[in-house]
């Protein structure tokens, strides 16, 4: 496992296991500040498998999706993830 900067449009959210969050709680409205205030501070978890016909690499989230979440609201680009390649 190794940490890289991962554009936030590369990353892939499966749907069907993600739960659903709540933008207009107290606890997304503090991790929003806390985030625009210090960045993230835990970096995202993602597996990664390289796609050959796109000779790239696939990017799914396996853990951080409220971060994730709050990343594109705030406009981050990129942000730091713990990438496991899978083989």
């Amino acid at each position: 496992m190794k940490v890289m900067k991962v554009k936030i449009f590369e990353i892939i959210v499966n749907k069907r296991i993600a739960s659903p969050i709540d933008k207009d709680s107290q606890d997304f409205k503090n991790l929003t500040a806390s985030i625009k205030k210090d960045g993230i501070m835990i970096p995202l978890r993602l597996t990664g498998q390289y796609v050959e016909f796109k000779n790239d690499i696939e990017f799914t989230l396996v853990d951080g999706l409220r971060r994730l979440e709050v990343a594109k609201d705030l406009g981050i680009q990129e942000v730091l993830a713990y990438v496991e390649m899978s083989r």
